[in-house]
């Protein structure tokens, strides 16, 4: 599975997300910024759970349930492409 963010996002450095085309602006904690750096580079959902579950020393099944949920949370806010299926 490979979402892709829209294009219209900003993900600064200092944990805020904007909107572009409608002006809205998110807080990200610092998890969540680095998840939408990697999808900005291109990296996958499986890399980016392995990556959290070796950087977090988690159990992967449980990176895996927070991110598909995180991932959800993306397309309810409308931040990925509307023809991803996440």
């Amino acid at each position: 599975m490979h979402p892709r963010l829209i294009s219209d996002l900003v993900v600064s450095p200092n944990g805020f997300g904007f909107r572009a085309d409608t002006g809205d602006v998110y807080r990200l904690n610092p998890t969540a910024r680095q998840i939408l750096e990697w999808l900005q580079e291109g990296e996958d959902e499986i890399w980016i759970a392995q990556t959290l579950a070796e950087t977090h020393q988690l159990p992967l099944p449980a990176i895996r349930r927070d991110l598909s949920a995180f991932f959800e949370n993306l397309r309810n806010l409308h931040l990925v492409q509307p023809d991803d299926n996440l």
